[in-house]
Protein backbone atom coordinates (compact mmCIF):
# COMPACT_ATOMS: atom_id res chain seq x y z
CA UNK A 1 0.00 0.00 0.00
CA UNK A 2 1.01 3.61 -0.89
CA UNK A 3 1.34 5.32 2.17
CA UNK A 4 1.91 8.67 0.80
CA UNK A 5 -1.03 8.63 -1.65
CA UNK A 6 -4.24 10.67 -1.15
CA UNK A 7 -6.46 8.07 -0.68
CA UNK A 8 -5.33 4.35 0.85
CA UNK A 9 -7.70 2.50 -1.22
CA UNK A 10 -10.54 2.57 -3.72
CA UNK A 11 -13.96 1.57 -2.44
CA UNK A 12 -16.45 0.26 -5.32
CA UNK A 13 -19.84 -0.52 -4.94
CA UNK A 14 -21.45 -2.39 -7.57
CA UNK A 15 -24.93 -3.60 -8.96
CA UNK A 16 -23.15 -6.17 -11.94
CA UNK A 17 -24.38 -3.87 -14.78
CA UNK A 18 -23.63 -2.74 -17.28
CA UNK A 19 -24.10 1.06 -16.39
CA UNK A 20 -21.63 0.65 -13.58
CA UNK A 21 -18.67 -0.27 -16.04
CA UNK A 22 -17.95 3.49 -15.91
CA UNK A 23 -17.48 3.53 -12.59
CA UNK A 24 -15.42 0.44 -12.20
CA UNK A 25 -13.03 1.63 -14.91
CA UNK A 26 -12.65 4.95 -12.87
CA UNK A 27 -12.31 3.28 -9.56
CA UNK A 28 -9.54 0.53 -11.34
CA UNK A 29 -7.46 3.83 -12.85
CA UNK A 30 -7.60 5.08 -9.61
CA UNK A 31 -6.40 2.51 -7.19
CA UNK A 32 -3.51 1.44 -10.00
CA UNK A 33 -2.29 5.42 -10.39
CA UNK A 34 -2.12 5.33 -6.65
CA UNK A 35 -0.90 2.08 -5.82
CA UNK A 36 -3.53 1.27 -3.42
CA UNK A 37 -6.45 -1.60 -2.66
CA UNK A 38 -9.13 -1.71 -5.09
CA UNK A 39 -12.26 -2.73 -3.07
CA UNK A 40 -15.21 -4.12 -4.62
CA UNK A 41 -18.77 -4.58 -2.49
CA UNK A 42 -21.95 -6.34 -4.38
CA UNK A 43 -25.27 -5.71 -1.42
CA UNK A 44 -27.73 -9.10 -2.76
CA UNK A 45 -31.08 -9.63 -0.79
CA UNK A 46 -30.55 -12.23 2.12
CA UNK A 47 -32.16 -14.84 0.19
CA UNK A 48 -30.65 -14.30 -2.97
CA UNK A 49 -27.30 -16.10 -4.57
CA UNK A 50 -24.23 -14.36 -4.93
CA UNK A 51 -21.14 -15.46 -7.23
CA UNK A 52 -17.89 -13.74 -7.27
CA UNK A 53 -17.31 -14.24 -10.98
CA UNK A 54 -20.71 -11.61 -11.42
CA UNK A 55 -17.88 -8.68 -10.29
CA UNK A 56 -16.42 -6.69 -13.15
CA UNK A 57 -13.05 -8.47 -14.27
CA UNK A 58 -9.94 -6.92 -12.85
CA UNK A 59 -7.28 -8.80 -14.87
CA UNK A 60 -9.60 -8.73 -18.40
CA UNK A 61 -9.80 -5.31 -18.14
CA UNK A 62 -6.45 -4.50 -17.81
CA UNK A 63 -5.40 -7.39 -20.03
CA UNK A 64 -7.20 -5.39 -23.05
CA UNK A 65 -5.78 -1.51 -21.69
CA UNK A 66 -2.15 -3.53 -21.63
CA UNK A 67 -2.62 -5.20 -24.58
CA UNK A 68 -0.92 -8.46 -23.12
CA UNK A 69 -2.44 -10.96 -20.72
CA UNK A 70 -2.33 -10.07 -16.86
CA UNK A 71 -1.42 -12.61 -14.22
CA UNK A 72 -2.10 -12.43 -10.35
CA UNK A 73 1.60 -11.44 -10.28
CA UNK A 74 1.30 -8.82 -12.93
CA UNK A 75 -1.49 -7.12 -10.47
CA UNK A 76 1.75 -7.98 -7.42
CA UNK A 77 4.12 -5.79 -9.41
CA UNK A 78 1.35 -3.18 -10.20
CA UNK A 79 0.87 -2.69 -6.27
CA UNK A 80 -2.93 -3.04 -7.31
CA UNK A 81 -4.63 -6.03 -4.63
CA UNK A 82 -7.67 -6.39 -5.64
CA UNK A 83 -10.29 -7.52 -2.66
CA UNK A 84 -14.41 -7.95 -3.26
CA UNK A 85 -16.89 -9.09 -0.66
CA UNK A 86 -20.80 -9.91 -1.16
CA UNK A 87 -23.13 -8.74 1.46
CA UNK A 88 -27.06 -10.31 2.16
CA UNK A 89 -29.08 -7.54 3.13
CA UNK A 90 -32.58 -5.55 2.29
CA UNK A 91 -30.49 -2.26 3.15
CA UNK A 92 -28.14 -1.36 0.10
CA UNK A 93 -27.57 1.92 1.65
CA UNK A 94 -26.57 1.07 5.36
CA UNK A 95 -24.10 -1.75 3.86
CA UNK A 96 -22.47 0.91 1.68
CA UNK A 97 -22.60 3.45 4.57
CA UNK A 98 -20.92 0.76 6.81
CA UNK A 99 -18.18 -0.26 4.14
CA UNK A 100 -17.23 3.62 3.79
CA UNK A 101 -17.34 3.81 7.59
CA UNK A 102 -14.84 1.13 7.95
CA UNK A 103 -12.56 2.10 5.26
CA UNK A 104 -12.83 6.04 5.90
CA UNK A 105 -9.68 7.00 4.21
CA UNK A 106 -10.63 5.14 0.84
CA UNK A 107 -12.13 6.80 -1.92
CA UNK A 108 -15.70 5.73 -2.75
CA UNK A 109 -16.46 5.94 -6.02
CA UNK A 110 -20.63 5.84 -7.09
CA UNK A 111 -22.52 5.22 -10.37
CA UNK A 112 -25.47 7.17 -10.30
CA UNK A 113 -28.02 5.61 -12.94
CA UNK A 114 -30.82 7.70 -14.98
CA UNK A 115 -32.95 5.14 -15.38
CA UNK A 116 -36.48 5.68 -15.32
CA UNK A 117 -38.66 4.24 -12.70
CA UNK A 118 -37.39 2.14 -9.57
CA UNK A 119 -33.92 2.15 -10.88
CA UNK A 120 -33.41 5.76 -10.84
CA UNK A 121 -34.90 5.96 -7.57
CA UNK A 122 -33.11 3.14 -6.08
CA UNK A 123 -29.33 4.53 -7.31
CA UNK A 124 -29.97 8.09 -6.63
CA UNK A 125 -31.24 7.17 -3.04
CA UNK A 126 -27.99 5.46 -2.72
CA UNK A 127 -26.02 8.11 -4.54
CA UNK A 128 -27.69 10.90 -2.15
CA UNK A 129 -27.58 8.81 1.26
CA UNK A 130 -23.51 8.85 0.86
CA UNK A 131 -23.57 12.70 -0.32
CA UNK A 132 -25.53 13.27 3.18
CA UNK A 133 -24.55 11.17 5.25
CA UNK A 134 -20.53 9.93 4.51
CA UNK A 135 -17.56 11.74 5.45
CA UNK A 136 -15.30 10.12 2.55
CA UNK A 137 -13.69 11.73 -0.18
CA UNK A 138 -16.22 10.45 -2.81
CA UNK A 139 -16.49 10.06 -6.83
CA UNK A 140 -20.03 10.20 -8.41
CA UNK A 141 -19.84 8.77 -12.14
CA UNK A 142 -22.99 9.14 -13.17
CA UNK A 143 -24.39 6.91 -16.02
CA UNK A 144 -23.52 7.99 -19.61
CA UNK A 145 -21.81 10.99 -18.37
CA UNK A 146 -18.26 11.99 -20.11
CA UNK A 147 -15.86 10.47 -18.37
CA UNK A 148 -11.86 11.13 -17.74
CA UNK A 149 -11.02 7.34 -18.25
CA UNK A 150 -11.41 5.93 -21.61
CA UNK A 151 -13.40 2.47 -21.16
CA UNK A 152 -11.66 0.81 -24.06
CA UNK A 153 -7.64 1.54 -23.20
CA UNK A 154 -7.53 3.04 -19.86
CA UNK A 155 -6.09 6.49 -21.08
CA UNK A 156 -6.62 9.64 -19.71
CA UNK A 157 -8.72 12.42 -20.88
CA UNK A 158 -8.61 14.88 -18.36
CA UNK A 159 -8.33 18.12 -20.10
CA UNK A 160 -10.93 20.25 -18.63
CA UNK A 161 -12.21 20.99 -14.60
CA UNK A 162 -14.60 22.74 -13.79
CA UNK A 163 -14.27 24.22 -9.88
CA UNK A 164 -17.10 25.84 -8.56
CA UNK A 165 -15.46 28.02 -5.82
CA UNK A 166 -16.91 30.62 -3.43
CA UNK A 167 -15.74 31.79 0.44
CA UNK A 168 -17.27 29.23 2.12
CA UNK A 169 -16.62 26.60 2.24
CA UNK A 170 -13.28 27.48 1.06
CA UNK A 171 -11.94 25.66 -2.45
CA UNK A 172 -8.13 25.31 -1.60
CA UNK A 173 -8.72 22.06 -0.68
CA UNK A 174 -9.78 20.40 -3.33
CA UNK A 175 -7.61 22.64 -5.79
CA UNK A 176 -4.65 20.67 -3.77
CA UNK A 177 -6.12 17.27 -3.90
CA UNK A 178 -6.79 17.08 -7.60
CA UNK A 179 -3.27 18.30 -7.63
CA UNK A 180 -2.04 15.58 -6.02
CA UNK A 181 -4.30 13.27 -8.09
CA UNK A 182 -3.09 14.68 -11.07
CA UNK A 183 0.45 13.74 -9.95
CA UNK A 184 -0.27 10.30 -9.41
CA UNK A 185 -2.31 10.00 -12.83
CA UNK A 186 0.43 11.56 -14.56
CA UNK A 187 -1.41 14.38 -15.54
CA UNK A 188 0.95 16.61 -17.49
CA UNK A 189 -1.19 19.51 -18.35
CA UNK A 190 -4.65 21.13 -17.65
CA UNK A 191 -7.51 23.77 -18.08
CA UNK A 192 -8.38 24.28 -13.98
CA UNK A 193 -11.83 26.46 -14.77
CA UNK A 194 -12.52 28.50 -11.46
CA UNK A 195 -16.39 29.20 -11.37
CA UNK A 196 -18.23 31.43 -8.99
CA UNK A 197 -22.01 32.06 -9.27
CA UNK A 198 -23.40 35.28 -7.35
CA UNK A 199 -21.84 38.36 -6.05
CA UNK A 200 -18.12 38.59 -7.22
CA UNK A 201 -16.96 40.77 -3.95
CA UNK A 202 -17.72 38.07 -2.04
CA UNK A 203 -14.64 36.24 -2.57
CA UNK A 204 -12.13 37.72 -0.71
CA UNK A 205 -9.15 35.48 -0.79
CA UNK A 206 -8.58 33.30 -4.58
CA UNK A 207 -6.92 30.13 -3.91
CA UNK A 208 -3.21 29.28 -5.17
CA UNK A 209 -3.18 26.83 -8.07
CA UNK A 210 -1.31 24.51 -9.92
CA UNK A 211 1.30 26.63 -11.58
CA UNK A 212 1.77 23.93 -14.78
CA UNK A 213 -2.01 24.46 -15.56
CA UNK A 214 -4.11 26.62 -17.42
CA UNK A 215 -5.80 28.57 -14.94
CA UNK A 216 -9.17 30.55 -16.11
CA UNK A 217 -11.63 32.81 -14.20
CA UNK A 218 -15.65 32.68 -14.85
CA UNK A 219 -18.08 34.90 -13.27
CA UNK A 220 -22.47 34.43 -13.41
CA UNK A 221 -24.87 35.29 -11.53
CA UNK A 222 -28.00 32.28 -11.09
CA UNK A 223 -28.90 29.37 -9.84
CA UNK A 224 -25.94 27.31 -9.04
CA UNK A 225 -26.74 24.38 -10.00
CA UNK A 226 -27.95 25.23 -13.74
CA UNK A 227 -25.08 27.22 -14.17
CA UNK A 228 -22.68 24.86 -12.40
CA UNK A 229 -24.09 22.04 -15.39
CA UNK A 230 -24.39 24.30 -18.51
CA UNK A 231 -20.71 25.83 -17.76
CA UNK A 232 -19.55 22.02 -17.49
CA UNK A 233 -21.62 21.05 -20.46
CA UNK A 234 -19.63 24.18 -22.69
CA UNK A 235 -16.22 24.06 -21.60
CA UNK A 236 -16.44 19.89 -22.33
CA UNK A 237 -15.14 19.75 -18.71
CA UNK A 238 -14.25 16.15 -17.92
CA UNK A 239 -15.00 16.38 -14.19
CA UNK A 240 -15.93 18.87 -11.38
CA UNK A 241 -14.18 19.17 -8.40
CA UNK A 242 -16.23 20.66 -5.34
CA UNK A 243 -16.20 20.88 -1.34
CA UNK A 244 -19.38 20.55 0.15
CA UNK A 245 -20.87 21.35 4.03
CA UNK A 246 -23.82 19.07 2.94
CA UNK A 247 -27.59 20.28 3.62
CA UNK A 248 -27.63 23.92 5.23
CA UNK A 249 -30.54 25.90 5.04
CA UNK A 250 -34.53 25.29 4.58
CA UNK A 251 -34.32 25.39 0.78
CA UNK A 252 -31.24 22.45 0.86
CA UNK A 253 -33.55 20.54 2.58
CA UNK A 254 -36.72 20.63 0.60
CA UNK A 255 -34.77 20.63 -2.72
CA UNK A 256 -31.61 18.98 -2.01
CA UNK A 257 -28.17 20.11 -1.44
CA UNK A 258 -26.60 21.52 -4.43
CA UNK A 259 -24.15 18.25 -4.53
CA UNK A 260 -27.46 16.18 -4.63
CA UNK A 261 -28.75 18.47 -7.43
CA UNK A 262 -25.13 18.20 -9.31
CA UNK A 263 -25.22 14.50 -9.50
CA UNK A 264 -28.40 13.84 -10.95
CA UNK A 265 -27.67 15.57 -13.86
CA UNK A 266 -23.77 16.14 -14.29
CA UNK A 267 -22.47 15.54 -17.74
CA UNK A 268 -18.97 14.52 -16.34
CA UNK A 269 -18.06 12.64 -13.16
CA UNK A 270 -18.31 14.97 -9.80
CA UNK A 271 -15.76 14.50 -6.94
CA UNK A 272 -17.01 15.41 -3.53
CA UNK A 273 -14.79 16.47 -0.60
CA UNK A 274 -16.19 16.48 2.49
Amino acid sequence: MNQDAVYQGVFLPTDHTKAGVHAFCHGLKLALSARVPLRLLHVKAADAPGSMHAFPQVRETLSRWTGRSISNDDLVEMGLAVRKKIAHGDDPIRAILGGLKKHKEHLAVLAPHHHAGFAELFHQSVSNAVARNSRSLTLFVPEGSRGFVNVQDGSLELDNILFPVDHKPYPQPALDLLESIGEDLGLKKATGHMLHVGAEEKIHCFPSVHPRWLWEWHHHVGDPVETILEKADTLKCRLIAMVTEGRQGFMDKVRGSVTERLIKQAPCPVLVLH
